[in-house]
């Protein structure tokens, strides 16, 4: 017979076992309701399941989803796994058991099968004291969102992020049957002049009629056409090679698309550049025929309206060693103070004063001479040293605001270049905001330009910095303005100051009516939002008398003088003091 400490020591052990299951059952509880109250207010269906497969608690979507018991969950409501076998989810669970232990928790894309309809979702299995969580969620719209995402919002052409993954998904295909393809860029010349000229909404249906025609053309060769920007079409075509071939196919496209100009009984000149590239001769990577199409395009558009250029004819730069040298020689030449700025003038329309200058960094090398923008700005931007120059170029224009506050000179505003790699990968803003600190200038003496197409290219990134740089009282420039592909949605959504008709459109103005319709346009559309209207590259006084009669408010060029060194600038304004 078992004696009474025996006897109490089981009891206490009972009491305890039981205690503690009481506790571990009542904490599990209020982990299953915690959970369930947290996914009654999410998206999520969700389950528990026992170990012998008994449902402990459901929320009203997964219910609404499967059904309230284990016969609806067993029956007709099934899970079709992404390999195509129908599954309960119990059967799903049970061959999933061993991840479980291994993994704990894990996510797997599959669809459940309702009616006659197929719904995507997402199930998510996870282990609570060996009960089972099923986590069901409907990811059909975020499908749709992400197909979208795929897709040009007014056309429903795939855009370029589709273009950069069937290109890559070809070169693949091609690479293994040892075939060839073409990219062909088409861009609608002076887009943004047009648009100005006919309106958003005939512009919309002019996009319309264009993307209808090219949709028709390419299944007619058996090719894909995608919608890069507003203005910018691809086409992929297969098994060509030749030039023959790819100026056919671009007479073929303007002549069609020539036909669908008439809007409203109104001619449009409506001219396409086009750049090439083919495969595997330029590149055999998505990235390079990208890069190599648009520069082709880039070249042709250079060249004027309605050019042709193919990436083999593309200037070779294969003498990497001279690149090489030349980056290192620049930074050097940055240590050692050979780089200046120049100061080319902005001039008042109306009374011919000189009313602020646009800052030009140059290079005096102590061997060479002065270098041309045009051979190391290039290399700095693809080296990433421009953020250096630009920085420099910053502080130089703010220490001269300064000199000419300390002596009393005129107070001029000075306009300064951004680029692209500056406003992505600089401390720009910051930069400028310590040197303003430092130098106590008047902010509004400093104008920032930023060139249209680069604005457009990364319009969420230059919005930001528009708007950190306005904060610091700066003045905004749209530089180039009608090259790009804007819409009137960047000229109101960015806080800008100056509008820049491109000089493109200026140089040709007297000959030219086409352009004279479209600077007049433009100049009129900057007046409307508000903003000053400057047009550069005015080197006759004929264009400059049209401008004014137009009403356009400055202007820059070499008929009014060409970039000067800080000392001959500064004698060009005492000059014009002294003339009046």
């Amino acid at each position: 017979m078992l004696s009474t400490t025996v006897l109490t020591t089981v009891l206490i052990i009972l009491i305890l076992t039981v205690t503690i299951f009481y506790i571990r059952s009542r904490k599990l509880s209020q982990k299953i309701k915690l959970l369930l109250q947290a996914s009654n207010n999410s998206k999520e269906g969700f389950l528990i399941i026992s170990p012998s497969k008994k449902i402990i608690e459901s929320n009203f979507l997964f219910r609404n989803m499967f059904g309230s018991n284990k016969k609806e969950l067993e029956g007709a409501k099934i899970i079709k796994e992404a390999h195509g076998e129908l599954k309960s989810i119990f059967d799903l669970i049970s061959c999933q058991k061993k991840h479980l232990k291994s993994l704990k928790s894990f996510t797997l894309q599959a669809s459940l099968v309702q009616k006659s309809d197929d719904i995507p979702i997402q199930i998510t299995l996870d282990s609570l004291n060996g009960n089972i969580i099923v986590l069901i969620r409907d990811i059909s719209q975020e499908l749709i969102a992400s197909q979208s995402s795929h897709r040009d919002i007014l056309t429903n052409l795939p855009n370029q992020t589709q273009a950069m993954i069937d290109i890559g998904m070809f070169i693949s295909k091609t690479h293994a049957t040892h075939n060839t393809f073409g990219l062909i860029l088409l861009s609608i010349d002076h887009f943004y002049g047009l648009r100005a000229i006919l309106g958003y909404r005939a512009t919309d249906m002019l996009i319309g009629k264009i993307v209808e025609s090219l949709r028709y053309f390419s299944r007619e060769i058996n090719s894909s056409v995608y919608q890069m920007t507003r203005s910018n079409f691809l086409l992929l075509v297969p098994n060509i090679t030749t030039q023959n071939d790819v100026l056919k196919i671009i007479d073929t496209i303007h002549g069609d698309l020539q036909k669908l100009v008439n809007l409203d009984a109104q001619y449009v000149d409506l001219t396409f550049s086009s750049g090439v590239s083919f495969y595997p001769n330029g590149g055999n990577g998505v990235d390079i025929l990208i890069d190599n199409v648009y520069k082709a395009l880039a070249q042709a558009q250079e060249k004027g309206n309605a050019q042709v250029v193919i990436d083999r004819d593309l200037e070779p730069n294969d003498d990497m060693s001279y690149e090489i040298g030349l980056f290192s020689e620049m930074k050097l030449g940055l240590k050692n103070n050979q780089f200046e700025l120049f100061y080319q003038p902005f001039i008042d329309i109306k009374t011919g004063d000189i009313k602020g200058a646009e800052a030009l960094i140059r290079w005096r090398h102590p061997q060479k001479g002065l270098i041309s923008p045009a051979q190391f700005i290039p290399l700095a931007e693809k080296t990433g040293f421009i953020i250096e120059l630009g920085k420099f170029v910053i502080q130089e224009a703010v220490k001269q605001q300064k000199k000419w506050e300390l002596f009393e000179f005129s107070k001029l505003p000075i306009a300064i270049n951004l680029t692209l790699r500056e406003i992505e990968e600089g401390d720009m803003v910051e930069f400028l905001a310590e040197l303003l600190d430092k130098y106590q200038i008047d902010p509004s003496l400093l104008e920032f330009e930023i060139r249209e197409n680069i604005a457009i290219i990364n319009a969420d990134v230059a919005k930001k910095e528009f708007v950190a740089l306005k904060k610091l009282g700066v003045s905004l420039a749209l530089d180039d303005f009608g090259t790009g592909y804007s819409s009137f949605f960047y000229l109101r959504d960015f806080p800008l100051d100056t509008l820049k008709i491109d000089l493109s459109f200026v140089k040709n103005i007297i000959t030219n009516k086409e352009h004279q319709k479209i600077v007049k346009a433009m100049i009129d559309l900057g007046h409307n939002f508000e903003l000053k209207v400057v047009a550069e590259g005015v080197e006759d006084d004929e264009t400059y008398q049209l401008l004014k009669s137009y009403n356009c408010d400055e202007a820059q060029g070499y008929y009014f003088s060409k970039p000067l060194p800080a000392f001959e600038f500064q004698e060009l304004i005492r000059k014009e003091i002294v003339d009046n």
